[in-house]
């Protein structure tokens, strides 16, 4: 079944509303949950929302390197927080203060990330103790440093959060920016791969719509506009041509020679005057007719070779030559 234009129109005009309003929203969310405090958090909000509406500026100008960053972005944040959000979601638990605090879901999750890290530690220290080269003691030892200041951060956050459903202030986890950004790769790490796939699609869809639309629009043809009486142009009145001179090729070569000398020698970017001219053709010891002289500047006007102050367009000599045959 094929669709009216009207129809295809209107769902083309929707797609864009829809899909801009959606990766506006996601984004705005996501980076105010980026920023730590307030002023930040206008300028993140104003980065995801320019990062939005370049994915549709870029694509409709064809800037495909520019499109190419500005969808990957918005992609990645739109998935990531989509991913986090759901995930947090289907761990949210019911918490009272006479319930044991350690049955949320946002401990457990850090209880296992703490727990994680530190056989990571462990191995690595193990690892360290065996170890001979002193390149292979540093980046053990890095390495090491790393999952300790990991461990000190998910130990803080077990806290925080055992403090805060303890004191039954909050029952339900909560989003943090490391979260957002590394959402994706543990998604991945868990080995969920269909919501990661189901809204991979979803959003890459979305991108779909947004370049699809723009295309129609753009090669939508618009109807085409009625000649009036009043706007219908009155034929013009000819001009009676003048005589065209005869004009051998030795003599346009010449002309455009002499004409060209000061933009050739790079000293001027006019044609010499017209007195110029002449006084050179005399001092050449030859002459040129006045008449072919005219017609030849009024061609090179009309063939834009000169502008109307005599500053030269066309510089090379050769197709000024060509131009005036």
């Amino acid at each position: 079944m094929k669709l009216s234009p009207k129809l295809e129109g209107g769902i083309d005009f929707l797609g864009l509303l829809v899909a801009l309003v959606v990766d506006i929203v996601l984004n705005i969310i996501c980076f105010a949950v980026l920023a730590p405090d307030v002023l930040t958090r206008i300028a993140f909000v104003a980065i995801g929302v320019m990062n939005v509406l370049f994915v549709f500026r870029s694509w409709s100008k064809r800037q495909y390197p520019a499109w190419i960053i500005f969808v990957i972005v918005v992609f990645f944040f739109d998935l990531s927080f989509t991913l986090e959000a759901t995930r947090t979601q289907s761990q949210e638990t019911v918490i009272t203060q006479t319930t044991d605090v350690t049955q949320d879901s946002e401990i457990i999750r850090l209880d296992n990330a703490i727990l994680e890290s530190k056989a990571i530690k462990a191995d690595l220290q193990q690892q360290f103790k065996t170890a001979m080269k002193r390149e292979t003691l540093d980046e053990l030892k890095e390495l090491i440093d790393k999952e300790a200041i990991k461990i000190d951060g998910y130990e803080a956050d077990r806290k925080q959060r055992f403090n805060l459903v303890d004191s039954g202030e909050t029952t339900k986890a909560t989003i943090s920016a490391k979260a957002i950004m590394y959402s994706i790769p543990n998604t991945i790490k868990a080995r969920d791969i269909l919501p990661l796939v189901i809204w991979g699609l979803v959003f890459f869809g979305l991108q779909l719509i947004v370049a699809s639309s723009i295309d129609n629009k753009i090669s939508e043809p618009g109807p085409p506009k009625k000649r009036t009486q009043a706007n219908k142009r009155k034929p013009r009145p000819k001009k009676q041509s003048e005589p065209i001179p005869e004009i051998s090729d030795a003599e346009i070569r010449r002309f455009v020679s002499w004409s060209w000398y000061r933009v050739t020698q790079k000293v001027d970017t006019k044609v010499l005057a017209e007195s110029t001219f002449f006084e050179t053709c005399r001092k050449q010891g030859g002459e040129f007719d006045k008449a072919k002289y005219d017609y030849l500047i009024k061609k090179c006007k009309d063939k834009k070779l000169i502008d109307k102050n005599g500053k030269v367009i066309e510089t090379e000599v050769n197709k000024a030559v060509e131009a005036l045959r």
